[in-house]
């Protein structure tokens, strides 16, 4: 009877200590350092990149000492051009595995920011929606009042009806796509799949100055993409001493070559475009910017006509419906050029691979 009560005694404790640590989890705040560092901690893809260069480091020791204690003379004997070669490739994997977990170190800062930004503007756009589908309801009463006294048709009403249906199943289609950015940030962080902190943190326009030269330039030199390529160029050039046969060792040199070359150029231009997308970027936030603070005054004109009896409240509703519209794409806009912003700087090199450096250097 002891031992019963003390089992359960045990899961009782065991079951409140989980329930509590959800729901400590469910209601904690989340800024987006603390996303980017927890992601940093729980990635799978980093690391399952960091085995890799231990492995590979461990290919590295082994095949060095093959080379290192078998006698090779001039002639080079097939089993000699294995073990050379051999070494070589595993030299190239070492090298490729520390620069991709720099590369995936990156690439997490930015899946981060993007998720976290995504449940930013889920909410908003969600709030959007009810917003809309508030003021729908106000306009069906207004019509079924007038229907009743016969002001309208049953079309007319039946119009008005349909619309705020439409608006009901637009807020049920929002809170699916905020459901579906928590669960990539919760992925992102490892959270349990239906947490849902508060985000902390908002979205704002981070405006950079780039020279789209500068950059495409700094880019051809220090992204991972052509590193990866050039390197399997210089590979496959070292590697032709070791070939069975030379024409084909000289057909991967030569296309080797071509794939570092043209990755090369495709970078250069892929940087170029993106920094020049800024610009375009920069106009479309100052424009809504603008529009946004015309409509905040429309809104304070609506509620002061209001308040004397001039206008009704489902115009008030509308004018707060269109700044609301306006907040949303204000922070698309910036979430756009943000992420932009990173994307390029992810491509020179210069967007930090170290979480505890970037947010020294305040990115």
């Amino acid at each position: 009877m002891k031992k019963i009560f003390i089992l359960a005694a045990s899961f009782c404790m065991l079951f409140w200590s989980v329930t509590f640590a959800n729901a400590e989890t469910a209601t904690q705040n989340l800024s987006l350092d603390d996303a980017i560092q927890r992601a940093f901690t729980f990635n799978t893809q980093i690391r399952i990149t960091e085995k890799e260069i231990d492995k590979q480091d461990y290919l590295v020791k082994r095949s060095g000492n093959e080379v290192r204690y078998s006698p090779i003379d001039e002639g080079y004997n097939p089993k000699d051009l294995s073990t050379l070669s051999t070494h070589e490739q595993n030299l190239f994997n070492l090298r490729k595995g520390e620069r991709q977990l720099e590369a995936d170190k990156r690439q997490v800062i930015l899946d981060t920011k993007t998720a976290y930004y995504n449940v930013l503007k889920a909410q908003k756009n969600l709030e959007v929606s009810q917003i809309n589908y508030k003021n729908s309801q106000l306009i069906l009463l207004q019509a079924e009042s007038k229907h009743k006294v016969g002001l309208t048709t049953n079309a007319d009403l039946l119009n008005v009806q349909s619309k705020v249906e439409a608006d009901k199943a637009a807020i049920t289609e929002k809170q699916g796509i905020v459901d579906e950015a928590y669960t990539n940030l919760n992925k992102l962080v490892s959270f349990p799949i239906d947490t849902r902190p508060v985000l902390t943190d908002r979205i704002t326009f981070e405006e950079v100055d780039f020279d789209p030269f500068s950059k495409a330039n700094l880019a051809a030199e220090m992204s991972y993409e052509v590193w990866s390529a050039e390197e399997a160029a210089r590979v496959a050039e070292r590697m032709r001493i070791f070939a069975t046969y030379y024409t084909v060792a000289n057909y991967n040199v030569d296309q080797a070559t071509e794939t570092a070359r043209d990755t090369r150029e495709t970078i250069k231009k892929q940087t170029r475009s993106l920094v020049l997308g800024l610009d375009t970027l920069k106009s479309k936030y100052d424009q809504l910017n603008t529009q946004l603070i015309e409509a905040q005054e429309k809104l304070k004109v609506a509620k002061a006509n209001m308040a004397v009896g001039m206008v009704t409240k489902d115009a008030v509703q509308a004018t707060e419906l269109g700044v609301v519209q306006t907040e949303a794409a204000l922070m698309e806009v910036a979430s756009q050029y943000n992420i932009t912003a990173d994307t390029i700087l992810k491509l020179t090199g210069e967007l930090p691979s170290d979480p505890k450096k970037m947010l020294a250097n305040g990115k």
